[in-house]
């Protein structure tokens, strides 16, 4: 029930809640005002916990070059493209009703050294503005990296779906049911 999300216009937050993981951070997802209120990624969140594991028992991959090559075969198997320039790794989510890219960057300097995202929407195909932009994964290991992939691939599939995210509170914060 869109008006009674209350939520600054284009943005809701979302954390993982639900999955047991050490990695819980709260990111920014903004949304068109049609899209806020059709993102559905409950159905998604057993896949993505598999995905989180797996991602967790590469947990020695701290260097970039063979993050990168995990990076690789991953999205190989996820029908998603990659281009990695230098030490960052663009992604690009090519879904049925999603096309979209995610960079991720790794710094060097300790404010630096999470890797961090951004995924927004290439507006390709698309006949309405559906953005969706992920902000800032603070804290998370290059090792895990692939959770990023999960949670973008999760929410650009299910853009345009029937379901709703669920529980916001008073300040704007959604909570996926």
């Amino acid at each position: 029930n869109k008006k009674n999300l209350n939520i600054l216009p284009n943005t809701c937050r979302l954390r993982m809640a639900d999955l047991d993981y050490p990695y819980r951070q709260w990111f920014t997802v903004h949304l068109d005002s049609w899209g806020m209120t059709q993102v559905d990624v409950r159905c998604e969140l057993s896949k993505l916990e598999r995905r989180i594991k797996r991602a967790e028992s590469i947990r020695g991959l701290v260097r970039q070059r063979k993050a990168a090559e995990e990076l690789r075969l991953y999205c190989r198997s996820e029908r998603l493209s990659i281009e990695i320039e230098n030490e960052a790794v663009k992604l690009r989510i090519q879904a049925d009703v999603f096309i979209g890219e995610m960079l991720i960057e790794w710094g060097t300097d300790t404010d630096k050294s999470w890797p961090y995202a951004a995924l927004t929407n290439s507006q390709i195909g698309l006949s309405y503005n559906q953005v969706c932009m992920c902000r800032k994964l603070a804290k998370i290991p290059s090792d895990v990296v692939r959770e990023y992939f999960a949670i973008a691939n999760c929410l650009g599939h299910r853009l345009g779906s029937k379901g709703l995210l669920q529980y916001a509170n008073s300040d704007g914060q959604i909570w996926l049911a």
